[in-house]
């Protein structure tokens, strides 16, 4: 007969089962993802553009993974309580961050930061983009970019540029425009688009900088005017409208976006897969063009993509 060393010296060899259930630790290691609900910590407040399709995304996600998918905007300070939210969080996949423009705007112009995007984040996916354009009222003398150089200098400081709360995409972009133009026009910003609207239809301003998935309403009912659209490519939704490239206006290539990320250390496989997902939601009908019909785009993009999606924008933030 065997002696006790030997048993226990053979017992070592096999694989490992616990007693509680049957299930083997490897088993239970093994679980395929998700096997739980995702909840996707967004920087933005609840009826955003970004949220709104945050939602919708979700949906499709929640479908296709057989599991909840679920927001919690904790929108404010910049994006800085949703970033620590997440980075702060298990890298297994099942707490993502959804980020915008802002976040990167907030990282160049406010220092020092409590994170670091780059070190403490990996990507998953872009989800949408927005033109960024500058329009006028529709009984606005301005028709061409160099009328709009003519009326400003003429005017100077008494040339009123409406823009939406300071630190945004649309306050860099005037800034960048004013810096590269060797303008002196006054920069006005406002609380919402409603009241920037309401202010440029009252005489109060010369010219907007505005989302395209914002002024799009107001631009098909005639009320405003597009001039330019911000960056190096035309809109797909305003083709005959000159980019501020073309105008010779160059780097300004700033619009809205919006994407996912998740902890640094967040396995490679999970981060695929979530990638997938996103990007098969985002080609969905039903996804799609409720997007296209708001003014938005349905972008999509490998981990590795994404990262370098963020590091050109951060960069442009502090060009």
């Amino acid at each position: 007969m065997p002696n006790r060393r030997e048993a226990l010296k053979a017992l070592g060899t096999l694989p490992f089962v616990s007693v509680c259930g049957g299930y083997s630790l490897a088993a239970k290691a093994a679980a395929p993802f998700p096997s739980k609900p995702i909840t996707l910590v967004s920087m933005y407040a609840a009826g955003t553009d970004f949220d709104s399709t945050l939602r919708v995304l979700a949906k499709a996600m929640s479908a296709s993974l057989k599991q909840q998918v679920l927001i919690d905007n904790r929108p404010g300070a910049g994006g800085v309580g949703a970033v620590k939210q997440v980075a702060s969080a298990q890298p297994d996949g099942y707490t993502l961050l959804a980020a915008g423009a802002a976040i990167t705007i907030s990282q160049s112009l406010f220092k020092p930061q409590p994170y670091d995007l780059l070190k403490q984040f990996k990507g998953v996916s872009t989800v949408i983009g927005s033109d960024l354009i500058f329009v006028v009222g529709r009984n606005s003398k301005v028709k061409t970019f160099a009328d709009l150089v003519n009326e400003a200098k003429r005017r100077g400081s008494g040339f009123m540029v409406g823009i939406g709360l300071l630190g945004t995409s649309q306050h860099l972009a005037a800034e960048l425009f004013k810096l590269r133009t060797h303008l002196d026009f006054t920069i006005v910003p406002y609380r919402s688009p409603p009241a920037l609207f309401t202010a440029m239809q009252g005489g109060e301003l010369d010219l907007i900088v505005e989302f395209a998935s914002v002024s799009l309403s107001q631009i098909r009912s005639g009320n405003l005017r597009p001039l330019l659209v911000c960056g190096i490519k035309r809109s797909r939704l305003l083709p005959d409208i000159p980019t501020t490239n073309e105008a010779g206006v160059p780097d300004l290539d700033i619009g809205a976006w919006g994407g996912i990320l998740a902890p640094a250390t967040t396995p490679d496989p999970i981060l695929q897969q979530l990638s997938l997902e996103v990007r098969k939601a985002l080609a969905l009908p039903e996804v799609r063009d409720p997007l296209i019909n708001r003014g938005l785009t349905a972008l999509g993009s490998t981990p590795e993509q994404t990262m370098d999606f963020w590091r050109k924008r951060l960069r442009a933030s502090t060009a």
